[in-house]
């Protein structure tokens, strides 16, 4: 129909490919500050919550509504549950640890490191 494309239309066709890589360098950036929490703050975060069970401080509990339903235990005092994000937390450790020892047990190192410079070992 047109004789020749409009400079408009070939500049938007042209600048796709630097906006793809914008919206792609945004989700890398994305997944790798969710990596970097998991493998830092996680750890943390659970091992604050056991510190706490640990000194007396809470009591682990799968109730629904977080309340202490049951009679203290401990002379009267009623200690507090740990919340359902800390509870989140130690589930999330768990499979971190899982996911890790996983993948230590079934990768290689030393054969990756070789197949990806090509040598034979």
């Amino acid at each position: 129909q047109l004789p020749r494309i409009p400079r408009s239309h070939l500049q938007e066709v042209a600048n796709v490919p630097k906006q793809l890589e914008k919206l792609l360098l945004l989700g890398f950036l994305l997944c790798l500050d969710i990596l970097l929490h998991e493998l830092s703050f996680t750890p943390l975060q659970a091992i604050r919550s056991s510190l706490q069970m640990t000194l007396g401080l809470r009591r682990w509990s799968w109730s629904e509504r977080g309340g202490n339903h049951s009679t203290p235990a401990s002379g009267g005092k009623r200690r507090a549950t740990l919340t359902i994000t800390e509870q989140g937390d130690f589930l999330r450790l768990s499979l971190l640890i899982l996911n890790v020892t996983l993948i230590l047990m079934i990768f290689d190192v030393s054969w990756m490191y070789h197949y990806i410079r090509g040598e034979s070992f």
